[in-house]
């Protein structure tokens, strides 16, 4: 049994990577973070072994946020992040949001790929504190912005 944060090597394969879900089923799946692409696959507990050697995740990105509503912005942009990165700073900016009782956001995530959108998608999906999410209309971003509801 694996945990959040541990670094595993998908088995006869020389991919690495992180779990950053664990899915409670009758196969023991989990989503790992792959160092090489920072693509996120799902894969049973059968299939990875825990890695001793950490992995190097490229474009490491921080941001940091205020609590103070007067300093507050509803948007954030999360293009050329990779899955990882975005997922942290959207999760930092939703409790931002969150604290200061933001009902609406913007999230942008960018058009090409559509994988950071796939992403944002699944976290806005699997999050309590997300009431509904939609694509942005024309005027607002299209198919590069998401736009969620906060409960």
């Amino acid at each position: 049994m694996f945990k959040i944060g541990d670094f595993v090597k998908i088995k006869n394969s020389d991919l690495y990577g992180k779990i950053i879900k664990i899915y409670n089923n009758k196969r023991n799946e989990y989503s790992v973070l792959l160092s090489q692409n920072s693509s996120v696959i799902r894969i049973p507990e059968d299939k990875i072994e825990l890695s001793y050697t950490k992995p190097n995740y490229r474009n490491k990105v921080e941001v940091h946020y205020t609590l103070s509503s007067d300093n507050f912005e509803n948007e954030i942009m999360l293009r050329h992040q990779t899955v990882e990165v975005a997922l942290e700073n959207l999760d930092k900016f939703i409790s931002d949001a969150i604290c200061n009782k933001a009902k609406r956001v913007r999230i942008i995530h960018g058009r090409h790929g559509g994988i950071l959108r796939k992403a944002v998608h699944e976290y806005l999906s699997n999050s309590p504190y997300i009431k509904e999410f939609h694509l942005a209309d024309y005027y607002e971003g299209s198919y590069g912005v998401t736009i969620a509801y906060l409960k």
